[in-house]
């Protein structure tokens, strides 16, 4: 995948006030409501961009693929170039493909369908089995059920909350990244990779907190959109916009989101 999102936030007065607040030592509510302030033009493009409304469609297809009789084949109709007996990273590899070859087809390589594929296969292997030491050895049927269980309005929910959680932390890093190896070092910001790694994992931590704001949107727009002649392209355009509307305009108010 190309790199073709131009960031010129350095040149913008907002992105200025992520750099001084920075500088100053804010907390992380300050700084994320700052960043996705400087940055909503960038959010806009996201929830229009055509291959990224794409591949959270193909996410959308995951569990109710598991829920049919023949899994294997299901994928393969959905352009997931897998075998008869797939496991875990055959799935996971299959889904990244499909993307880019709608990509290649349809549409250009941007960093925002990149956030959106990553998103999405980190959050499938998660529901999928976590941390589990033989995640990948399991087999088609061991994954397929973990799998089908999120064609439920009652855990599809959990599925958008971890993948929202995932995305917008990964907006967030695209421009932050730029920015914070500034502030590493003597009488600096962070003092040494150490910090800069706790303040990247508490980043993410408040990401997730705010992604619980789609929880229940994401379970009735499931069970909804599914009764309602099932989920296209166009009614996953739709929940991108809508709940990564939710997410961000929790994150702007720069205040305490809850326990996670």
């Amino acid at each position: 995948m190309g790199h073709n999102f131009h960031r010129n936030l350095p040149l913008y007065p907002k992105w200025k006030k992520v750099i001084r607040l920075l500088e100053e030592g804010a907390g992380i509510p300050e700084i994320a409501a700052a960043t996705i302030d400087a940055s909503r033009e960038g959010v806009e493009e996201l929830i229009k961009d055509r291959c990224s409304i794409y591949a959270l469609w193909l996410l959308t297809q995951i569990p109710s693929a598991a829920s049919s009789e023949d899994f294997p084949q299901r994928l393969q109709q959905l352009n997931l170039p897998v075998s008869e007996d797939p496991n875990l990273f055959d799935i996971m590899g299959a889904f990244s493909k499909a993307v880019d070859t709608y990509v290649e087809e349809k549409g250009e390589p941007s960093d925002f369908v990149e956030m959106v594929q990553m998103s999405a296969v980190e959050s499938l292997t998660d529901i999928a089995g976590g941390d589990s030491p033989t995640l990948f050895q399991e087999t088609t049927s061991k994954i397929q059920d973990r799998l089908k269980e999120y064609d439920s309005a009652e855990h599809f929910r959990d599925l958008a909350r971890e993948f929202f959680g995932r995305l917008v932390n990964r907006y967030m890093d695209t421009f932050l990244s730029t920015e914070l190896p500034n502030h590493v070092g003597e009488n600096k910001r962070f003092a040494n990779i150490s910090e800069y790694t706790q303040f990247s994992e508490s980043l993410y931590a408040y990401s997730r907190s705010a992604s619980r704001k789609v929880e229940e949107f994401a379970g009735n727009w499931y069970s909804r959109t599914r009764f309602n002649g099932g989920i296209t392209e166009k009614k996953a355009g739709d929940f991108l916009q809508e709940a990564m509307t939710m997410v961000t305009t929790e994150l702007e108010r720069g205040g305490p989101v809850g326990e996670d």
